[in-house]
């Protein structure tokens, strides 16, 4: 009976040894598949940032905005709807692993009633801090910062300021605007050259030099 106590007091610390050495173990893998753990997003279409909370505003046209994903292979990521089906739709749909590109598309507003939203939650095991992007579809505004080349805010949707919206060029998200008087003048001097031309082409008819 001795014996048997004398060689379990023995064992004890053979076990407490492996023990030891199987946690050790374990918070080694779980360290090593966290670090290898990690997603990158980039885009053409959206300014990302660092925020965690993106507005965009949707043309009445729609649109399609591209996400690149840079993840590693044990990287699980999705991208969903959380609202807002009527204005966007999501691909891939489901979880995924590694690289990949999440599509959003907004659709069209043809009667162009506008106050449509949406918001697309993209989600990975590598951030617990998931990515929200909210959409509102809606007419574009121009602003005019105020005292702007000398006018008003007013004063850039007068046609006789020198710089109006009516001689400009709108694109996605910038209008180019040009001047007015620089415009006329130019097409001035180009009437002026015309008439010159034709008066020169009809004198030299009856001309001999």
């Amino acid at each position: 009976m001795k014996t048997q106590e004398k060689r379990f007091w023995n064992l004890i610390p053979t076990i407490l040894l492996v023990m030891l050495i199987a946690g050790c173990g374990g918070d080694e893998e779980t360290s090593k598949e966290e670090n290898s753990l990690s997603f990158k997003l980039s885009s053409s279409d959206l300014s990302l940032g660092t925020s965690k909370n993106i507005k965009v505003m949707v043309p009445y046209a729609g649109g399609v905005y591209k996400l690149s994903v840079k993840a590693s292979p044990e990287t699980v990521w999705s991208a969903i709807v959380e609202s807002g089906n009527d204005l966007l739709d999501v691909t891939p749909s489901g979880e995924q692993q590694g690289d990949g590109e999440i599509k959003i598309t907004a659709t069209e507003d043809s009667e162009k009633t506008g106050g449509k939203t949406g918001v697309v939650l993209i989600k990975n095991n590598a951030d617990n801090s998931p990515l929200k992007i909210s959409f509102e579809q809606k007419e574009k505004e121009l602003f005019f910062p105020e005292g702007l080349w000398g006018q008003t805010s007013a004063d850039f949707q007068n046609p006789m300021s020198t710089f109006n919206v009516d001689y400009g060029k709108i694109g996605d998200n910038v209008e180019l605007l040009w001047a007015r008087l620089e415009l006329t003048h130019r097409l001035h001097l180009q009437t002026v050259g015309l008439i010159l031309t034709r008066h020169w082409q009809h004198a030299k008819r009856y001309t001999t030099f």
